[in-house]
C-alpha cells in the first residue's frame, strides 16, 4: 500500500468531515510538512463537538477505507496526533473519565457517517494526489458530484 494513498484518504477524512458539517474550507495539502488542512475559520471557534468530529475524520476516513492501521502507523504521525489533540480537548472539558466514551462515540459515528462516501472520499484522495493541493471551490466541485451538500443547522 502506497503511503502517500493513505495521507491522502486521511486528509480527505478531514475534508469530508469539515465540509458535510459545514466547516468552511480554504486548501488542503499533501505537499506541506506535514500534511494539513487549513479551515477558513479558526476551529477554536466551533462547537466541540464538531471540532471533535473533524480532527477524527482522518482517522475514521481510513478505518473506513479497510487500511490497516500497522501498515502505516509508524510513519503516520498525523494519526496520533489527530488522536492526543482529541483526547485533550475531551479531557479539558469533561474529564479523564469521559475520554475513552466520547472518543469511541465520535469514531463511531464518523465510520456511519463516511460508510456510504467511499468514493467521495476516493475521489479526493486521487485529485489531492493528482493537484497536491486543494482549493475550497475545487472541493465543493468535487463533493458535489456526489451529490454532497452541508447538513443543515438544527
Amino acid at each position: 500500500m502506497d503511503l502517500e494513498y493513505v495521507i491522502s484518504i486521511h486528509e480527505s477524512g478531514h475534508v469530508l468531515a469539515a465540509y458535510l458539517l459545514g466547516i468552511p474550507i480554504q486548501f488542503v495539502s499533501l505537499d506541506s510538512n506535514p500534511p494539513q488542512t487549513r479551515y477558513a475559520q479558526d476551529l477554536c471557534e466551533i462547537c466541540i463537538s464538531k471540532r471533535l468530529m473533524v480532527i477524527l475524520g482522518g482517522w475514521a476516513a481510513t478505518e473506513v477505507m479497510g487500511l490497516n492501521r500497522e501498515l502505516w502507523c509508524k510513519q503516520m504521525e498525523g494519526h496520533d496526533r489527530d488522536l492526543q489533540q482529541a483526547g485533550h480537548m475531551v479531557k479539558e472539558k469533561w474529564g479523564e473519565h469521559s475520554l475513552t466514551p466520547i472518543i469511541c462515540a465520535t469514531k463511531r459515528a464518523l465510520v456511519c457517517l463516511f460508510c456510504d462516501k467511499t468514493c467521495a472520499l476516493k475521489t479526493l484522495s486521487f485529485y489531492l494526489r493528482k493537484c497536491r493541493i486543494l482549493t475550497c471551490s475545487q472541493i465543493e466541485e468535487i463533493l458535489l458530484l456526489f451529490n454532497l451538500e452541508p447538513f443543515a443547522e438544527s
